[in-house]
């Protein structure tokens, strides 16, 4: 994607992930561009589910305790919960997220 400027975006520029905009605005909470919550939640996901150089991967349920436990701080709650709610198989279900709710996402 080229931008207004001429130069190539990278792909937190060009869907509004970053915590300040390529106009030197901060965003935070629902001014970041739901799409780009949703992909910040998948981001994780996978790179936290995913062998690395440096190390293992996670277990699904250590992932799940991370991402609950980054709601309502690093990622958007509402946006949590779907991932969290389809893989334990509770897509029914309202789900605590949050620090307290992550030790229950790790039994």
């Amino acid at each position: 994607m080229v931008s207004q400027y001429g130069r190539t975006q990278s792909h937190r520029e060009a869907c509004g992930c970053c915590v300040v905009s390529p106009d030197g605005y901060q965003l935070a909470g629902t001014s970041i561009p739901i799409g780009s919550r949703i992909v910040a939640v998948c981001d994780a996901w996978h790179a936290m589910t995913s062998d690395r150089p440096y190390r293992r991967a996670l277990t699904r349920q250590r992932a799940l305790a991370e991402l609950s436990t980054g709601a309502g701080a690093q990622f958007d709650p509402d946006v949590v919960h779907a991932p969290i709610a389809s893989v334990t198989g509770r897509e029914n279900e309202a789900i605590r997220v949050g620090p307290q709710a992550a030790a229950a996402h790790c039994k």
